[in-house]
């Protein structure tokens, strides 16, 4: 059906071009959320990834991996802190 509406509006058949456009910006909109959904769905899988392998790298190497974790954790507030305060500065 969306393929019959967006033919219509492309070659101006329909005289209500109005309520054609509408359709076709829901489908946007409802397309939007569904690849956000789906992003959303990767990156959460992919942590639960992470959170399994955790207890395999406490045998051979937990003590390595937390300050490599704590490092980037401290270094991303950092950097998180000084751009904020970029703005501030330059004024």
């Amino acid at each position: 059906m969306i393929i019959i509406i967006k033919h219509r509006v492309l070659f101006n058949v329909c005289y209500s071009t109005f309520v054609v456009r509408y359709f076709i910006e829901l489908q946007n909109v409802f397309l939007g959320y569904v690849y956000g959904f789906i992003a959303v769905l990767i990156v959460s899988a992919l942590s639960l990834v992470g959170l399994l392998t955790l207890p395999i790298l406490y045998k051979v190497s937990f003590e390595y991996v937390l300050n490599l974790f704590t490092a980037i954790a401290i270094g991303t507030l950092f950097g998180d802190a000084m751009f904020h305060l970029i703005p501030s500065v330059c004024l």
